[in-house]
C-alpha cells in the first residue's frame, strides 16, 4: 500500500499586527531656584566692602597728593637722611661750643673761642677801673674797763686814732662803729648784763668826719670783754655786702674775758658768705692777749698787730687802710674785668642764638627737615647750659682772686 502522503502541518498564520511604538512622556525637569543675593548677610558685607574701598581710595589719593608737593628736603626721616648731611653741625675748631658755619655766617672767626677772645687778664685797659666797688669797715672798739686806765687813757688815744683814719678815708671806703662791753661795769656783779653789752652805734656808711665825734663822744670804759659775740653780731651788719671788699678792724687792750669764742666765731664770719677779714689792734697788750689775738686774726683770714702809743695807733689804721686800697683796686678790676668778659661773651652768645631760632622757624616755611630741627634743638640745649656755666665760673674765678689776695696782704 502506498504510503499515505500525509501533508505538512503548517502552522496557523496569526496576522501580523502592527507594534506601535508606545512613547512615554519625558518627566517635567526640575528647575532650581537661582540664589538670592541680596538677602540682609550679603548686604553688610557689601556695604563694608564699598566702605573699606572708598577709604583705601581716600588714602592713596591723599598720600600721592602730599608726596607729589613735599620736596627732598622734607622726605621723611628715613627717606630724607638719606639726603642731607648734618655732620656740619659737629665742626667746631676752636671748641667754643659753636659750630664752625654758624661762626662763619654771623661773622666770628671760627679758629679763635670766643673765651678766650673775651677773656681779660690784667687791668691796663682804663675802661675797667670805673667798677664803684664798695670798701667795707666795721671798727669794733673795746669799751671795756681798762681801756680807762693811762693819762690820757686808752680809749681817748683810740678815739683820737679813729677820727684820723676817718678823715683820710677815700669815698670808697664806707666806715661803721660797733662797741662792746659799754654796759654795767667790770665788776662781777655787772659781768652778765655787761658780757650780753654789743651795739651797733654807727651803721657802715654813717661814720664821717662830720659825724664821728658825736658818736663816739657815747662811748665810756666800763665793763668786761665779749669780743666773739661782737664778731658773731658783727655778720648782720654786711647783710647786703656779699662780694664787697668786707673787714672789720678790732681795737682793744685785752683778750677775751665773757668766754663767747671769739677765734671760732672770726673763723665762721670769714667762711660766710659775706667773706669779712678780720684784723686785730692790740693796742698795750701783754704776752697772753698777744697769743689769743693773733689767733682771732689767723682764723678770721686778717693780720694782728700792735700798738702802745697815739704814734704807733695812727701807723696801724693807715696800714690797714694802705692794705684795704689794694684790696679795693683789684677787686674793682677783677669785677670790672669779669662784667666785661660776661657782656662780651653773652653778646657772642645771643647772636648764635638768635641765627639758631631763626633757622628753626623756616621749618614751618618747609626750608629744612625735621632731622634739621632737632640737631637745632639738641644744640640750643648744650648753649644754654655752657653759657650759664661759663659765666658762673668767671664770677667765681674773681671772688677767688679776691679771697687768695686778702691771704697775702699782711
Amino acid at each position: 500500500m502506498d504510503p499515505q502522503i500525509t501533508p505538512p502541518i503548517t502552522a496557523p498564520v496569526t496576522p501580523v499586527v502592527p507594534i506601535t511604538p508606545q512613547i512615554n512622556p519625558s518627566p517635567i525637569p526640575v528647575v532650581e531656584k537661582a540664589p538670592n543675593f541680596f538677602n540682609k548677610r550679603n548686604i553688610i558685607i557689601g556695604v563694608i566692602a564699598i566702605i573699606f574701598l572708598i577709604l583705601v581710595t581716600s588714602v592713596f589719593y591723599i598720600l600721592r597728593s602730599r608726596f607729589s608737593r613735599m620736596s627732598l628736603n622734607n622726605l621723611p626721616p628715613l627717606i630724607g637722611a638719606l639726603k642731607e648731611d648734618l655732620s656740619k653741625y659737629d665742626t667746631d675748631t676752636d671748641s667754643d661750643g659753636y659750630p664752625d658755619f654758624i661762626e662763619t655766617e654771623i661773622g666770628i672767626n671760627p679758629s679763635v673761642s670766643e673765651y678766650n677772645t673775651c677773656k681779660k687778664s690784667d687791668c691796663a685797659d682804663s675802661t675797667l677801673q670805673q667798677t664803684n666797688t664798695k670798701h667795707n669797715v666795721l671798727i669794733i672798739l673795746d669799751s671795756s674797763g681798762s681801756m680807762g686806765t693811762g693819762n690820757p687813757n686808752r680809749m681817748e688815744i683810740a678815739k683820737q686814732a679813729i677820727k684820723n683814719y676817718i678823715s683820710r678815708s677815700s669815698e670808697n671806703t664806707q666806715i661803721g662803729l660797733m662797741i662792746y662791753g659799754h654796759k654795767g661795769s667790770n665788776s662781777q656783779s655787772d659781768k652778765v648784763v655787761s658780757c650780753g653789752s654789743v651795739e651797733v652805734i654807727s651803721p657802715i656808711g654813717q661814720l664821717v668826719s662830720s659825724t664821728v665825734d658825736g658818736f663816739l663822744s657815747l662811748v665810756k670804759p666800763v665793763g668786761w670783754t665779749p669780743m666773739g659775740l661782737a664778731i658773731e653780731q658783727a655778720t648782720q651788719v654786711f647783710v647786703g655786702k656779699e662780694g664787697q671788699n668786707n673787714e672789720i678792724i678790732l681795737l682793744t687792750d685785752g683778750e677775751e674775758t665773757c668766754d663767747t669764742n671769739p677765734v671760732q666765731k672770726a673763723l665762721a664770719l670769714k667762711s660766710s658768705q659775706y667773706n669779712v677779714k678780720v684784723n686785730v689792734i692790740g693796742f698795750a697788750v701783754d704776752a697772753n692777749a698777744q697769743s689769743q689775738l693773733n689767733q682771732i686774726s689767723t682764723s678770721g683770714g686778717g693780720t694782728f698787730t700792735t700798738a702802745n702809743n697815739l704814734t704807733e695807733l695812727d701807723q696801724r689804721f693807715n696800714d690797714l687802710y694802705e692794705n684795704g686800697l689794694k684790696l679795693l683796686s683789684d677787686l674793682k678790676c677783677n669785677s670790672a674785668s669779669v662784667d666785661a668778659f660776661r657782656t662780651c661773651y653773652n653778646s657772642t652768645f645771643q647772636k648764635v642764638m638768635d641765627w639758631v631760632q631763626k633757622r628753626k622757624l623756616s621749618l614751618y616755611d618747609k626750608k629744612i627737615s625735621q632731622n634739621e630741627y632737632n640737631k637745632l634743638e639738641d644744640l640750643s640745649t648744650k648753649l644754654y647750659a655752657q653759657q650759664k656755666e661759663v659765666t658762673t665760673k668767671a664770677t667765681q674765678d674773681v671772688i677767688d682772686q679776691f679771697k687768695a689776695k686778702q691771704n697775702t696782704i699782711k
